[in-house]
């Protein structure tokens, strides 16, 4: 399973999120799925700080929130999931919707994965 985390550059200090649920469709009931399978991911968070978050503009947009592929340290690397559908490998998707998320609403991402080919944990 893809760990995604939602980004923000150094810029935006005033950002802060709170992680909500997600959901994957199809379903395995675990972490775990089948090698190569196909997934589409929803992952909400909530904007805990007091920026309004925009989806529109790009990393240029100091307010601009997207959703990336980091390592526990949070270091920004290419997703494991990545299947060609995603801004780059690293670079998940904007929130959902367009607009803007105001302070303590909660924003959508949608994507889709691949698991990779080899069996194993990834994060």
């Amino acid at each position: 399973m893809l760990i995604a985390v939602l980004a923000a550059s150094p810029a935006r200090a005033a950002s802060a999120v709170l992680y909500v649920d997600q959901t994957q469709v199809p379903d395995f009931g675990s972490f775990w799925v089948s090698p190569h399978s196909e997934l589409a991911m929803k992952v909400r968070y909530k904007n805990v700080g007091t920026t309004t978050w925009n989806n529109t503009g790009g990393v240029t947009n100091p307010n601009f929130m997207e959703l990336r592929s980091v390592d526990g340290g949070c270091v920004i690397v290419n997703g494991a999931m990545y299947d060609g559908t995603w801004i780059n490998p690293q670079r998940i998707h904007p929130f959902d919707g367009g607009g803007s998320i105001a302070p303590n609403a909660i924003a959508t991402f949608s994507f889709t994965g691949k698991a990779p080919t080899v069996p194993g944990e990834y994060t």
